[in-house]
């Protein structure tokens, strides 16, 4: 693909346009390291019968800025905890291996970031998933008309193992290409669709006037958790993997039983 085929992309609708309008540098470069590889023929915006969107770039997460910064520190009450572990089980297995999407927030005052869920679609895909904005667009409205101190949401959802099942994936027909890139196979990466909604959310945010800033996480099936944030560019808030988190959750309620335990023996 040529530049000018790029540039034809971008422009060919409002949500290319504003996916990459709102991509930091180094993210673009990687959007435009990726595109320069792959036939315009495969893509919808340039030809009718094509098969991909932009939107269906993976991005390696590997590559992407990283936002170190306390208030993002990534942390989940027991349940999500043991919501995901059951998650985690469910993607690698050959009958439940499916995007699984979530939202996960806090409307009062916990010790952990995310300390609810709530599942957000029955219509489950291999390859990709939704939300029911409008369920989201209740909880913000709820949250205007009342204490939004405490307030954190994250979209969540699960990239399973599709255990060398053929999807059509742009990373089958260009893999070559792609794995030089830093892309690895199916589920292991982000996608531009990925950041297109958490894009969005952070508009609702604002629509609102809310302060809050949205986050995406994602678990994959290799057990790493990833997340990230779009407000400035596109940052990554977690690397890290399911077991070390549940590590440090267990410390934190140890720890926070232990305190409780001396205070009432003083």
């Amino acid at each position: 693909m040529t530049i000018e085929e790029i540039a034809r992309i971008i422009k060919a609708n409002p949500t290319n346009n504003f996916i990459f309008n709102n991509l930091d540098t180094n993210t673009k470069d990687i959007v435009i390291d990726l595109l320069l590889e792959v036939d315009p023929n495969d893509f919808k915006e340039l030809n009718s019968d094509g098969k991909f969107e932009f939107s269906s770039l993976p991005i390696p997460y590997e590559k992407l800025e990283t936002k170190s910064d306390p208030e993002h520190n990534l942390t989940f009450s027991h349940s999500l905890i043991i919501k995901m572990q059951e998650l985690l089980n469910k993607i690698n297995s050959q009958n439940e291996n499916y995007e699984y999407p979530a939202l996960f927030f806090r409307t009062e005052s916990y010790d952990e970031k995310y300390n609810n869920g709530k599942s957000m679609s029955n219509n489950l895909h291999k390859t990709n998933c939704s939300y029911d904005w409008l369920e989201i667009k209740r909880l913000l409205s709820k949250v205007k008309d009342g204490n939004e101190k405490n307030f954190t949401i994250a979209l969540f959802h699960t990239h399973p193992n599709l255990f060398g099942e053929k999807y059509g994936t742009l990373f089958e027909k260009y893999e070559k290409q792609f794995t030089k890139l830093g892309i690895k196979p199916n589920g292991l990466n982000i996608s531009l669709s990925d950041i297109y909604a958490n894009m969005y959310l952070d508009n609702m945010l604002k629509e609102n006037h809310l302060p809050q800033i949205a986050e995406s996480i994602i678990l994959m099936h290799d057990g790493r958790v990833i997340s990230f944030v779009t407000n400035n560019g596109i940052n990554i808030t977690e690397n890290n993997t399911l077991e070390n988190i549940a590590k440090q959750t267990e410390q934190r309620k140890l720890s926070k039983d232990t305190t409780n335990i001396t205070s009432i023996t003083k």
